[in-house]
This record gives structure tokens, C-alpha cells and sequence, in this order.
């Protein structure tokens, strides 16, 4: 009898319940922050950075050019997020959920902070993608209460309207992946007409607005050219001029990824055939 709701009510209260979920999120984020610290090179890197800029200049990142960029984006670029973060701070003031309020307030800058802390230039999709989780902390707030406020037609014309931005901007973005793959088999092509097997580019800024970043080509090239029917597959890598020299010494018989060195033989001979007579070609 516990569990029903009281007479005229339509809400349970657990607390209990609401304890021990709470207490299983945390331990979940805690045990996420010390695999990213102990256990993975690329957070723990990015982490690292935060603890040493926090210390020597706790509001160093507000004299970053890239601070002044960012504003400048959610003014433009992102201006639907802006007004979505608006939107979950003014609803919240209105309920008097004033500690729902601060916790929007103090996460949306605390992210920004830690965002514009790690990183120095703003990067498209790359930096984007950092961003993203901005839009669940001030989001779901917006979400929870929208309905009260809205009747059912109204609700549907707002939600349609968000799903139709979302599509056109998924259509727009559809864009760069298309040239990007386009390039990529173009250049696998002239790979197979020169009777090149492995390449190693070095970065240019035709190749930047192209590809916007490098790591994942190794890998894209290579399943593109298994795609294409290779009985050898091809496969290429950017790197920077100052690389170019160390990446010039590779071994035949290793595959160049972005971040690390491969042995061809420890490669999946059931899916990878990769040329390990050849050495790379510089362009």
C-alpha cells in the first residue's frame, strides 16, 4: 500500500528510491572520470591540461581569442541552442525552481569553462561534437515543464518545427561527408592509376577544408578500397610538413594509423590484405 499514490495525487514518492538511483549515477560518472583519467591516453591528456591551466590561471581561458569566437557562435551559428538555454532558465524562474535554475546556470558555464580551458581553436564537428551534451543539462529542464504550458496542437507544432530544423541542418551538413568521401575514392583512384599502394600526404589547406581532420582517413581509406573490390587494398594518411620526414622512414611491412604504428602481419588477414613489400609514397 506504501507504493500507491495518496487520494487526488498522480505522483509516487520513493525516496528511497530516488536515492539509490542517484547514488548508482554517481558512482557510474565517478567510475567514467577515473577511466578517462587512468585509463585512456586521449581524456587523461585532456584532463591533464585542465589541472595544470587551473592552477596557474583559474580564468585564463577568458583571455583566449577562441572565448570571444565562441560567444560569437551562439549568437549565430548556434543561435537555436541559445534560445533553447533562455528558454530552460526563464521556465525555471517562473516555477520558482530556483535550484534547478543555479544548476543550469552553474553547469552551462563550468562546461564552457573546461571546453574552452582543454582547446585553443574552434574546430568544426570536432569542437561541435564537444559541445553537444550542452543541449541535455539545459534541455531537459525545457522539456520536463514545456507541456504544462502548451495544449496538445500547440506541443506538436513546436516539436515539428524543432524536427524539421534538425533534418535541414543533417541535409546541410550531408554536404561535407559527401565531398569528403568523394575525395577519398578519387584519390584512391589516382592511387590505383600510379600503382601506389600506400601514401602519405602532407597536409595543405585545399586538404583541410576538404577533410576538416585527418585521424580517421588511414581507416576510411582502407575499408574504401575493400569497398572498391582492392585485391590489395590501398590506403593513405595527412600529415603535417614537420611529420612528413618521420613518417618517410616507415617500414614496408607496417600500416600507418593516425596515432600509432601497426605491424601489417598482426592486421586480420580475413578482411585486410595490406601491401607490406611496398614502402610509402611521399606527396
Amino acid at each position: 500500500m506504501g507504493l500507491l499514490p495518496a487520494r487526488g495525487k498522480t505522483t509516487y514518492k520513493r525516496p528511497k528510491l530516488t536515492i539509490l538511483f542517484s547514488a548508482i549515477v554517481m558512482m557510474a560518472i565517478t567510475a567514467r572520470v577515473l577511466l578517462s583519467v587512468f585509463g585512456g591516453w586521449y581524456d587523461a591528456g585532456k584532463i591533464s591540461v585542465i589541472g595544470e591551466s587551473g592552477m596557474a590561471n583559474v580564468f585564463g581561458f577568458l583571455e583566449k581569442p577562441l572565448f570571444g569566437e565562441l560567444m560569437r557562435l551562439y549568437v549565430t551559428r548556434y543561435w537555436l541552442a541559445l534560445i533553447v538555454f533562455i528558454a530552460a532558465v526563464g521556465i525555471t524562474i517562473y516555477e520558482k525552481k530556483y535550484l534547478i535554475t543555479t544548476l543550469i546556470l552553474l553547469f552551462f558555464g563550468i562546461y564552457n569553462a573546461l571546453f574552452l580551458t582543454v582547446f585553443d581553436s574552434f574546430i568544426p564537428f570536432y569542437s561541435e561534437s564537444e559541445l553537444m551534451p550542452l543541449t541535455i543539462i539545459f534541455g531537459i529542464p525545457l522539456m520536463h515543464s514545456i507541456g504544462k504550458y502548451l495544449n496538445e496542437q500547440r506541443l506538436l507544432i513546436v516539436l515539428g518545427g524543432i524536427f524539421a530544423i534538425s533534418l535541414f541542418n543533417i541535409f546541410n551538413a550531408g554536404a561535407v561527408y559527401n565531398n569528403r568521401v568523394e575525395a577519398t575514392k578519387a584519390r584512391l583512384n589516382e592511387m590505383k592509376s600510379n600503382n601506389i599502394t600506400k601514401l602519405i600526404l602532407t597536409e595543405t589547406e585545399a586538404l583541410k577544408k576538404t577533410y576538416v581532420m585527418y585521424w580517421g582517413l588511414p581507416v576510411e581509406s582502407l575499408f574504401a578500397s575493400i569497398i572498391s573490390g582492392d585485391p590489395v587494398q590501398r590506403t593513405f594518411i595527412i600529415v603535417s610538413a614537420q611529420d612528413t620526414a618521420v613518417k618517410s622512414k616507415t617500414m614496408p611491412n607496417v600500416w600507418l594509423d593516425c596515432f600509432k604504428e601497426k605491424p601489417i602481419r598482426e592486421m586480420n588477414g580475413s578482411y585486410f590484405n595490406v601491401d607490406s613489400t611496398s614502402e610509402y609514397n611521399i606527396k
